[in-house]
């Protein structure tokens, strides 16, 4: 090709540079557009609030379908001196549903609260009780216990003292005896401390 000929060419090319560029940036707008609109038209007939349905027509949930879907929840304010074990005492007697809360309101830090701040307190399905053990209470004027099978310091505890927390004042008491309290063996014979 002559020099003349490539020199015109070269020539051409740049002015046609900005076109050429203009068109590349329309496609490129085009393609991601049809691809954003492609997403969002999924992701709206996966929406649970209301969807765009098969034919095209907005499909919206009645009240009692949006009744169910949310669970009934109060709210609680935070004041000096709660914590979480606390406030879930108050709520469903049973402190150990704090990490009910802590979910529900996505704490990162359960163990931070701060005056002011805002929690939902969900509503929970109460679960049946069952019964730990169908042995009898220990009688209040028994001071030994002997030992059974299945036994554990926290169930011997629960019978004689009507709580299981009770159990280190019963290792307390039989320290001499019982290196270790979760393991005790059936047989052994263990003091049962009274007021």
């Amino acid at each position: 090709m002559p020099p003349k000929k490539k020199k015109d060419l070269l020539n051409r090319l740049r002015q046609a540079e900005p076109t050429v560029s203009f068109l590349l940036g329309v496609l490129v707008v085009l393609v991601v557009g049809f691809l954003g609109g492609r997403y969002l038209y999924r992701y709206y007939q996966r929406h649970p609030l209301g969807h765009i349905g098969p034919r095209g027509q907005q499909v919206t949930p009645t009240p009692k379908q949006r009744a169910e879907q949310q669970p009934e929840q109060n709210y609680y304010v935070v004041q000096p001196g709660d914590y979480l074990w606390k406030i879930a005492e108050k709520y469903y007697h049973s402190g150990y549903q704090w990490v009910t809360i802590a979910q529900a309101n996505k704490l990162s830090n359960p163990n931070v609260l701060y005056r002011g701040q805002k929690l939902i307190i969900p509503q929970i399905k109460t679960k049946s009780t069952t019964t730990i053990s169908q042995r009898p209470t220990i009688p209040s004027q028994q001071t030994q216990y002997t030992v059974q099978k299945g036994d554990s310091l926290s169930l011997i505890a629960l019978r004689a003292y009507g709580d299981m927390f009770a159990w280190p004042r019963l290792w307390q008491a039989n320290k001499a005896s019982i290196k270790n309290p979760w393991l005790i063996y059936p047989g052994q014979v263990i003091k049962i401390p009274r007021p």
